[in-house]
């Protein structure tokens, strides 16, 4: 994998040079540094790194000149702009391969070695010609090539002691253009390229050690060696996770805890690797490994040359390879980029007898071929000063003939059912709306758009908490008055459960649904209305297939739903572009806050306005930047202790980005609760945790003989050991259901989940982990919009950046899906219907 943060003055950058030592194998400490890249030789600099000379250049000075400075800000670590010394790049190689390393005899060893250091060069080739990039001109509007220079440090073991192979590569913030002249770099293209990078490395790696006769096998996007144990992956993995859980339960209370804790992350940051000879832990890796059944002799038995493809395999499996990647790409996405494409190459190329090279030509070659077809530029990023965006970013578009037909197909659909009839009559609207006085003026327009608007198709957006349900309920009511059969469907269980009993509407999973359809066991009539709440999470193939069998039926689809909130899993986001074509209505006044300025807030989060609704939150002393994201961890569940959580669970949630980190802090929540004594001892094991009687559960998997929906919590009642079953008291409806953990395991902890199992629930109070790889504008309105009371956001100092900037930009980024349409089809000359009018 590759892990990309920007370097802090001094840090990381002496902590590398410290730990170089020409004779660490008997001594301690990692191999020296050594230069590569094409800035490296613009600065005369090659072969072993010098001290002197990397940490000038990280500061902005000429490495063979201390006193010249490269920039205008050569030196400057503190005030009112303070420079940044570079990046650190970091390239891991799988745990199976470090393992593999690690146990070899010293020939093997070095192959290996190699292996990883080219894999490495081939992916710093890509960043380079991709990536290196300088800004010029007045506020750096303009962009020009630079060559980049990188020190690599390569070292073989974790902070932790385990063996684990890794290339530290520092990029200082400095270049000599064509011309002579000197200038800081435009790093952040390396982000945008991140997982091209990272894939191109493993690709490389896979095809090296294929070479060397290893068996690879695929592992996720990433690959492992088939032949090391998973014990032994896993003995070699020291999960944070779990030794966290261990530390809680041992130190009994939090406050001791989090002593423990931080004498934890001491032990695990400390320089062992400074301390100990590289002999010293091939010795003791090699112990291990022969505990599990590897060593030397086991890993070269199973090592087998590949033969040679002939000419005509190698371009089949050319074409397989191109036709798996195009196959996931459209699974997920409606239209892709080139660096998007390069990944997913990488990706499934990796254990095939084709390298990073072979991907990138593979590429470059089909991207001018008639299965793709190229939809133009996009704009992916405008120029914003206030959000430190000096240029626009755009980049070339790609999808598949396949895609675009699919998408036509049901945009025609949606054009001819927007211009048919569909509208009620007045009087049975009136009607219903005379007996719901509550209603706000937004709310009973919303209802006459659904219901009075001509067209079969109708659209509505509405904001998180603003009553969506109690709109939908009064619509049903209309619609049955006037003999209509209403039927509803949402992507998630859970949401189609909440549509059920919130609105009165009959519904599914869409997916269920559209199985139903598909076996006729639901038959659709010119009468039905259906009903799709969560409609922005709808990918098209779904949409694509519930609006055919609409229109076949003469029946009316009602789309409800924010395009703003969580994206589709899969690919394209129709529920925008239809919204666009037909009209919408609108909800935008939040009633679920009940303080103005956290209903402010929500609003402020949805249009990507983080800068402002962490302001609001940080005034009230509401938002808490950690140390770490260890300190950040437990200030979350600090904060749901004084919240009455130990005792009242179910009245405060916690949201995190990441399953690791739920797992995590759930564990930390129930070693509160068993040492309040709200928990009972009776326990079983369950999927790696252990569920007591008292316990807050969540369900994973949908249970139609149990009437359980997937998202649903509830409290452990009893617990029986003997029978192996669970009897949980369900949130929705108070019904006490009992399950067999051998038959039905798919159930976890609940103190904490991630957002995507929140959508659509509404708690007393929501404290969210702010940071992680899956922070952007959608995932930000949707944690902040859970609470009618109090929301808490913790984040941790490397998420947040210096003054919030990083935290601001990643919390105001959109990744909206959308179509492939939407990018050659402009909006003003999309079919729009003719405007409802005022009486009918």
């Amino acid at each position: 994998m590759l892990s990309i943060s920007p370097l802090a003055s001094g840090g990381r950058v002496a902590y590398y040079l410290d730990l170089a030592n020409v004779n660490y194998y008997e001594q301690g400490g990692e191999p020296p540094g050594r230069w590569y890249g094409q800035g490296a030789r613009e600065f005369g600099l090659a072969g072993e790194v010098k001290r002197e000379h990397l940490e000038r250049l990280c500061e902005g000075f000429d490495p063979h000149d201390g006193g010249r400075p490269l920039v205008r800000n050569a030196g400057r670590r503190d005030g009112p702009a303070p420079r940044k010394p570079g990046d650190d790049l970091t390239f891991s190689a799988p745990k199976s391969v470090s393992i593999a390393w690690a146990c070899a005899d010293d020939q093997l060893r070095g192959e290996i070695e190699r292996a990883d250091r080219e894999a490495v060069k081939q992916a710093l080739d890509y960043i380079e010609r991709t990536c290196g990039h300088a800004r010029v001109g007045k506020q750096g509007l303009e962009r020009v090539p630079v060559p980049l220079t990188f020190a690599l440090f390569r070292h073989a073991s974790s902070r932790a002691g385990d063996p684990q192979l890794h290339t530290h590569v520092v990029c200082p913030n400095v270049a000599v253009h064509a011309d002579g002249r000197t200038t800081a770099i435009d790093s952040t293209a390396f982000y945008h390229h991140k997982m091209a990078a990272g894939a191109l490395y493993r690709a490389a790696l896979a095809h090296g050690l294929r070479q060397l006769g290893f068996a690879i096998e695929r592992d996720g996007s990433s690959f492992k060696l088939g032949h090391i144990p998973e014990p032994l992956v896993e003995h070699f993995s020291k999960r944070r996770a779990e030794i966290e859980q261990q530390i809680l339960k041992r130190a009994g209370t939090l406050a001791a805890g989090s002593a423990r804790m931080a004498e934890l992350i001491t032990l695990e940051t400390r320089r062992l690797k400074e301390e100990r000879p590289r002999s010293e832990l091939l010795a003791e890796w090699q112990r291990i490994g022969r505990s599990y059944g590897i060593d030397r002799n086991t890993i070269a038995v199973h090592l087998r040359s590949p033969r040679p493809d002939p000419p005509t395999v190698r371009e089949r499996l050319k074409d397989r390879l191109f036709a798996e990647a195009i196959s996931d790409l459209t699974e997920r996405h409606s239209h892709w980029s080139e660096k998007d494409l390069i990944q997913k190459v990488a990706e499934t190329a990796q254990g095939s007898a084709f390298g990073a090279r072979d991907v990138l030509e593979l590429v470059d070659d089909r991207l001018t071929s008639p299965e793709l077809v190229r939809l133009g530029r996009l704009v992916t990023e405008r120029r914003d000063l206030a959000k430190r965006r000096y240029a626009e970013r755009s980049e070339d578009r790609y999808t598949t003939p396949e895609v675009l037909r699919l998408e036509r197909q049901m945009l025609e659909r949606v054009d001819r059912m927007a211009r048919q009839s569909g509208a009620l009559e007045e009087r049975w609207v009136s009607a219903q709306l005379a007996l719901r006085p509550t209603l706000s003026e937004e709310q009973a327009a919303a209802v006459r758009h659904l219901t009075a608007r001509p067209g079969r198709v109708q659209c509505l957006t509405g904001k998180a908490g603003t009553g969506k349900s109690f709109t939908l309920d009064t619509c049903r009511l209309v619609w049955e008055l006037a003999g209509q059969e209403v039927i509803g469907c949402a992507i998630a269980g859970v949401a189609a459960d909440e549509l059920r009993r919130s609105a009165n509407i009959p519904s599914d999973t869409l997916a269920m649904t559209l199985a139903r359809l598909g076996r006729r066991d639901l038959v659709l009539k010119s009468n039905h209305v259906v009903v799709v709440d969560e409609a922005g999470m709808v990918p098209t193939k779904a949409m694509a297939e519930l609006i055919g069998h609409v229109e076949r039926a003469g029946a009316k689809l009602v789309l409800v739903g924010d395009a703003m909130q969580l994206q589709p899993i899969g690919a394209g986001g129709p529920f925008k572009s239809i919204a666009e074509r037909v009209g919408e209505g609108r909800l935008e006044q939040i009633r679920r806050q009940r303080e103005e300025w956290r209903r402010e807030a929500v609003h402020a989060f949805s249009r990507g306005e983080a800068q402002a609704a962490l302001a609001a939150y940080a005034e009230r002393g509401q938002l808490h930047v950690t140390k770490d994201r260890d300190g950040a961890m437990l200030r979350l569940v600090e904060q749901w202790k004084a919240d009455d959580g130990v005792t009242k669970p179910a009245e405060t949630l916690l949201l995190a980005g990441l399953n690791v980190e739920v797992r995590t802090i759930n564990r930390m929540c129930q070693a509160l609760r068993r040492e309040a004594g709200q928990l009972r001892e009776r326990a079983l094991h369950v999927d790696g945790d252990r569920i007591h009687e008292g316990d807050r559960v969540q369900f994973t998997r949908r249970n139609r003989k149990l009437g359980i929906e997937n998202g649903f919590t509830g409290d452990v009642l009893r617990v029986d050991t003997l029978k192996k079953t669970l009897t949980v008291r369900l949130d929705k409806g108070g019904r006490a259901v009992t399950v067999r953990v051998k038959d039905d395991p798919h159930l976890r902890l609940a103190y904490c989940s991630t957002v995507h199992k929140a959508q659509g629930r509404t708690v007393e109070r929501a404290h969210v982990l702010l940071g992680g790889p899956m922070s952007d504008r959608h995932l930000a309105y949707v944690q902040a919009s859970r609470s009618r009371g109090e929301t808490h956001l913790v984040i941790d100092e490397d998420s947040a950046g210096p003054k919030l900037r990083d935290a601001i930009r990643t919390l105001s980024r959109a990744r909206q899906k959308d179509l492939a349409h939407d990018l050659i089809e402009p909006q003003e000359r999309r079919p729009r219907p003719q405007p409802m009018p005022q009486t009918l």
